[in-house]
């Protein structure tokens, strides 16, 4: 009986490993910091948003490359989609206005990817990135 309660008592301890949970809080604004640099892959979101429904994309496939301060990462497909979706974007109107629509879109896109404060995109504030 003595092994089975320090058994129980030694399962049930926290794992002192384990990060404690923390408060998740949706970024209300979005700071893209001066420099930033990005380029779409043109020729990807206009066969994206044009044959959407006529064949099976890879959701993660690039869209969009990104510098900030010397820190690159990539925002790709479905950052694309939702972003189209909360900007209440049709697609025949992100390739009429693509010369005008790209940079609200992108800075949709980096939304989509860093939602919540504190995590992924204020961390490209210091020079050296995540």
């Amino acid at each position: 009986m003595v092994d089975l309660m320090r058994a129980r008592a030694e399962a049930t301890k926290p794992d002192e490993r384990k990060r404690p949970p923390i408060k998740l809080e949706y970024r209300k604004t979005l700071s893209i910091p001066a420099g930033t640099i990005y380029g779409f892959n043109e020729d990807l979101v206009n066969d994206f948003l044009i044959n959407r429904d006529s064949k099976v994309w890879d959701i993660n496939a690039f869209a969009c490359e990104v510098k900030i301060n010397e820190s690159e990462f990539s925002l790709c497909l479905i950052h694309l989609e939702l972003a189209a979706k909360q900007l209440q974007l049709a697609y025949s109107e992100i390739l009429s206005t693509w010369d005008y629509i790209h940079p609200r879109l992108f800075a949709m896109m980096i939304f989509m990817k860093f939602p919540y404060k504190e995590f992924g995109l204020d961390e490209f504030n210091t020079k050296t990135g995540p």
